[in-house]
């Protein structure tokens, strides 16, 4: 069952256990934060894959990673067959299938920044314990975002004694072995993230408690 008219009304527990996804907000034209602000507010309550995007970039207008990256907040209606010719659709498609959606069943959410202003930095962290995988997906709509090109956010729900692989889609310079505690504690330190319409995507992977720094 799927509820049109971006779910409005229908979204609630009782259709919740009766829908496999709600169209969650289908609003493209301002880079995604439409649709970002409805997945924050909604994944309180509902688990993030019954929560769909329409949303994609156009061509010649949009930053595509970036709005791309706002549909893999949940499930994703990814449009027609020739959007596939765009190397950045591809990408994140993989991406998407191979890496976001496997861990976002079960995972916890954890929203680790306020609601999307348009402004200011923006984000979601998941992770699924029994696949010991998550991910931090964050943004920046502005060059006039508060803390400028870099950004410290503590992270939530890691086991303080673990260690942590962090690996960066983009800024892969950024990678490191870090505890669960300064992550949780001091946070993931995120810069380069340079002018408007900035964002990235690291990638959790526990490790275990004993691993050395390779």
């Amino acid at each position: 069952m799927q509820p049109g008219a971006n779910g409005g009304h229908f979204k609630g527990f009782a259709l919740q256990r009766r829908f496999t996804f709600v169209t969650t907000n289908d609003q493209s034209s301002d880079g995604g934060i439409n649709y970002r602000q409805t997945q924050w507010v909604n994944s309180h309550a509902i688990a993030t894959l019954q929560l769909k995007s329409d949303i994609g970039p156009r061509d010649g207008i949009d930053n595509t990673s970036y709005i791309l990256r706002s549909s893999m907040l949940g499930s994703w209606l990814t449009g027609a067959p020739d959007v596939l010719r765009n190397p950045s659709w591809r990408l994140h498609l993989s991406l998407y299938k191979t890496r976001q959606r496997p861990l976002l069943r079960g995972a916890n959410v954890y929203h680790i920044l306020p609601m999307p202003d348009g402004v200011n930095y923006d984000g979601m962290q998941y992770y699924n314990r029994e696949l010991k995988k998550g991910s931090v997906l964050l943004f920046k709509p502005s060059a006039n975002a508060s803390g400028g090109d870099s950004i410290l956010v503590p992270l939530k729900g890691l086991a303080r004694t673990l260690k942590y692989q962090l690996e960066f889609q983009d800024r892969t310079g950024l990678n490191a072995l870090v505890t669960g505690a300064q992550l949780m504690d001091v946070g993931l330190h995120v810069t380069g993230m340079l002018g408007s319409q900035a964002s990235e995507i690291v990638w959790i992977t526990e490790v275990g408690s004993d691993t050395a720094v390779a």
